[in-house]
C-alpha cells in the first residue's frame, strides 16, 4: 500500500522521512518565487517556494491533489525543512 500525505502538520516531515517517493521539477521562477511540480507516491501536486532580499526562505506552500486545502510553513513547520531539501538538491543537480 502507498503513502500518502494529508493537509496536516508533519506533511513536509513525511515527504523528507520517504524521499524515495517524492519527485520536483521546477516549473517556472523569477527573482524570489520557485514555483514546482511535484509527486509524492503518484499523487501530483504543486509546491511554492519564496525568498526574502537575503536568499533566506520566507513562504512555502504545498497542495497536493487529495488535499482539502494548501499547507504553508506556519501551519506545518516542516514544510520549511523541505524548502531547505528541494533548494539544495535544485543546487546540485
Amino acid at each position: 500500500m502507498g503513502k500518502r500525505l494529508s493537509s496536516s502538520n508533519g506533511a513536509g516531515k513525511k515527504v523528507i522521512d520517504n524521499w524515495n517517493l517524492f519527485t520536483f521539477n521546477l516549473k517556472e521562477k523569477d527573482e524570489t518565487l520557485y514555483i514546482f511540480d511535484v509527486k509524492f507516491d503518484g499523487t501530483e501536486g504543486i509546491c511554492t517556494i519564496r525568498l526574502n532580499d537575503m536568499n533566506e526562505i520566507e513562504r512555502v506552500g504545498l497542495n497536493m491533489k487529495n488535499f482539502k486545502k494548501s499547507l504553508l510553513e506556519y501551519n506545518d513547520p516542516s514544510l520549511i525543512s523541505l524548502a531547505e531539501r528541494i533548494m539544495y538538491e535544485l543546487k546540485t543537480k
